[in-house]
């Protein structure tokens, strides 16, 4: 219902901004942090991925015609899956190599594994600015397309 009132475009990238912010505020998190505290953060996170998802689905549907809407719902659901299992894989890769690499400088490994977990976070956070400014663009690169199939 709101991405028939404010298009696609903004409210993904709304959702992949709100959901930055929560990334980057869950690298803050320390040994101290409350559960109030994470809850909240991850509760954001939630909301940012609920945000974006739904109208960015729709717009894929809706770019397609009726009688390729089986391809396009597979493609998207596999490119969701690929995603998640590619994001987890990288960001464990991040959280691992950097969780090393501060215990190397002898930090103690509870810190080591925040530090890590820190910097994971923080890559997440750019890659989610990254996919709020190619959703931003997204209708204008669609409305360039079709005028030069169009021919003007």
């Amino acid at each position: 219902v709101l991405s028939d009132r404010y298009g696609a475009q903004i409210l993904s990238t709304i959702g992949a901004l709100i959901t930055a912010t929560a990334l980057f505020s869950m690298s803050t998190l320390n040994l101290h942090s409350s559960m109030t505290s994470i809850m909240l953060r991850l509760g954001l996170f939630g909301v940012g991925n609920g945000i974006f998802q739904t109208p960015n689905n729709s717009s894929v549907m809706g770019s397609v015609s009726k009688n390729r809407l089986g391809i396009a719902s597979a493609f998207l659901a596999t490119m969701r899956n690929a995603g998640m299992v590619l994001g987890i894989a990288m960001g464990s890769a991040i959280f691992t190599n950097r969780q090393m690499f501060y215990e190397s400088l002898k930090i103690n490994s509870n810190s080591a594994f925040l530090f890590g977990l820190r910097d994971a976070y923080i890559v997440a956070g750019i890659l989610s600015i990254i996919c709020a400014l190619t959703s931003l663009v997204r209708d204008k690169i669609n409305k360039k397309n079709n005028l030069e199939k169009d021919g003007v």
